[in-house]
């Protein structure tokens, strides 16, 4: 009987794996890609929410001796991590497929602090409530498109100004004696999702302060004394609508 094939087991077995391929050919998902033309477009614009943690960084000069006694029995100087809240607009420019210049002006709100800590005395702080104007110019570098999703970097410059100046207000003996005007230089990356109705992204982006905020004012901080200057830096999440 070796010529006796078992033609329905055979059968059986062939529709029960035609079955299965039908089965898994209705259940594949298609991937739709949204937005083919966005690039198509010269300028986007959007808006974006940002959560930053700030702090400064003093340098010092002979003034300054961790070792006491000295003039004002400071021992150290620091400024802890500040939370602050960002939100602005955002708008794109598109150079070819690889480059872009963008520019996100908004609001920053935020704060600084110094903390010292006095030999044989209780530690003080200084703390500066900001309001800041801010206007970042970034060149944007992107990778190609990969279905909905592409990967970018970005970075540039960012021009800030305080906005809730008060007359006075440095006066204050727990007030952060800095200057009103920051120049900061930034880079990040970021990753963008393409929807149906307009592109997500997630970002994250470093800055450094080039100026020195520190304003000298001695007479009323003595224990300021010693300090040569203060330069910001901050490291912000955004969330970018476009």
């Amino acid at each position: 009987n070796k010529f006796n094939l078992h033609w329905r087991k055979i059968g059986i077995i062939f529709l029960f794996f035609f079955s299965q391929n039908q089965l898994f050919s209705q259940t594949k998902v298609y991937n739709r890609r949204f937005l083919e033309n966005y690039d198509d477009r010269d300028i986007h614009f959007g808006f974006y929410f940002g959560t930053s943690f700030s702090r400064l960084d003093p340098s010092f000069d002979g003034n300054f001796n961790p070792n006491p006694p000295n003039i004002n029995n400071t021992v150290l100087v620091s400024s802890p991590a500040k939370f602050g809240f960002k939100v602005g607009m955002v708008v794109n420019k598109y150079l070819n497929r690889r480059w872009d210049i963008r520019t996100t002006p908004g609001i920053n709100i935020t704060s600084k602090q110094l903390d010292y800590e006095i030999f044989g005395s209780t530690p003080i702080s200084n703390t500066r409530d900001l309001d800041y104007f801010e206007i970042p110019i970034l060149m944007k570098f992107k990778s190609e498109r990969r279905k909905n999703s592409r990967m970018y970097m970005l970075a540039g410059g960012n021009f800030l100004v305080e906005t809730n100046i008060r007359k006075g207000q440095r006066n204050l003996l727990s007030q952060l004696p800095t200057k009103t005007a920051d120049l900061c230089i930034e880079y990040g990356f970021g990753f963008e999702q393409f929807l149906e109705f307009g592109k997500f992204a997630g970002e994250l982006r470093f800055s450094h302060g080039l100026k020195n905020m520190f304003v000298n004012d001695v007479s009323n901080k003595p224990h300021t004394l010693g300090i040569d200057g203060l330069k910001s830096h901050t490291v912000t999440v955004y969330l970018f609508f476009e």
